[in-house]
């Protein structure tokens, strides 16, 4: 096996003079104490990533303290929790929305749009069965209805990316704007959710080329604005995201779960808050901290 000569493996006091090399200092936090974090709460990949947040000049980052990299990695764990969260919440409150829809079509049966499914989206339905049919904790309900499947058993094993895909495939049946607006909201939501359950890193790249949407989607401009939103921010991909999770969370949660999904949003901003001194110089955080805070003000029902 080759080794890269040009980028060789290096040990936590090689990676702590790296980052005094870059400019970071170690003001606010002992570079032991930064040791045994990178040994024992996060990687030096990940951590550092957050740097590109801060000003360079001539590679040398300007006013950046590894305690700041700390922190804005903590604050992205809030948050990615958070979206997790409210992403769950929102999934059920979707299944019972669209059975309802179904559930009162009368042209529609049980079972015969569980086949049509199938035949248009093959392996979003094959994805449900392996999970179903491999789960322990589904084998009753695996054993009781495996050989015909209604969509209200289907339903229940739907992970958001199938479900989504359900709901667009419906849309094309039922051909009602409530659906149709939903369905593709519901994609760009995805995005936010999948990307939180897989930890990525959402405090990057903000308000850049890198990110930046040319026609944002019609229903997420129209309630960006009344989220008093301007224009330009909605073309930032992660705000628009966050904006069609919020719209779905609006037009599908129940006034006590919006208040719920409300007060863990305002417990994100707080969080912002605790060293928002460390971020004087990144207008960045900031605007993200405002525009997020106003879509929180926004779905909160009281």
């Amino acid at each position: 096996m080759t080794i890269n000569s040009e980028k060789p493996k290096l040990n936590y006091l090689d990676l702590i003079q790296h980052c005094k090399d870059k400019g970071i200092t170690f003001n606010l936090i002992e570079e032991k104490e930064a040791i045994r974090y990178l040994e024992n709460r996060n990687y030096y990949f990940k951590l550092t990533a957050y740097r590109s947040n801060f000003k360079k000049i001539d590679g040398i980052y300007q006013n950046l303290d590894f305690a700041y990299l700390i922190d804005l990695a903590n604050i992205d764990a809030t948050l990615r929790r958070f979206i997790i969260d409210t992403s769950l919440n929102l999934e059920h409150a979707l299944k019972v929305w669209i059975l309802n829809y179904i559930t009162k079509d009368a042209d529609k049966d049980g079972y015969a749009i569980v086949d049509d499914f199938s035949n248009s989206y093959p392996n979003a339905y094959d994805q449900i069965i392996q999970y179903m049919t491999n789960s322990s904790y589904s084998s009753d309900l695996n054993n009781k209805h495996s050989a015909h499947i209604s969509i209200w058993v289907l339903v229940e094993f739907m992970s958001f990316g199938p479900l989504s895909q359900f709901i667009d495939f419906y849309s094309y049946r039922k051909n009602t704007r409530a659906i149709r607006n939903v369905s593709k909201t519901m994609k760009y939501a995805k995005n936010m959710r999948n990307a939180s359950a897989h930890s990525n890193a959402l405090l990057l790249n903000l308000f850049t080329d890198k990110e930046f949407i040319l026609r944002p989607d019609a229903v997420v401009v129209t309630e960006g604005t009344k989220m008093g939103i301007d224009y330009n921010y909605l073309q930032d991909m992660k705000i628009h995201d966050l904006i069609a999770l919020f719209t779905l969370a609006k037009r599908v949660l129940s006034n006590e779960s919006l208040k719920h999904v409300a007060n863990q949003g305002r417990h994100v901003s707080n969080r912002f808050n605790k060293n928002e001194n460390y971020y004087d110089e990144v207008p960045t955080i900031k605007q993200f901290k405002q525009l997020f805070t106003k879509m929180i003000d926004y779905i909160d029902p009281t």
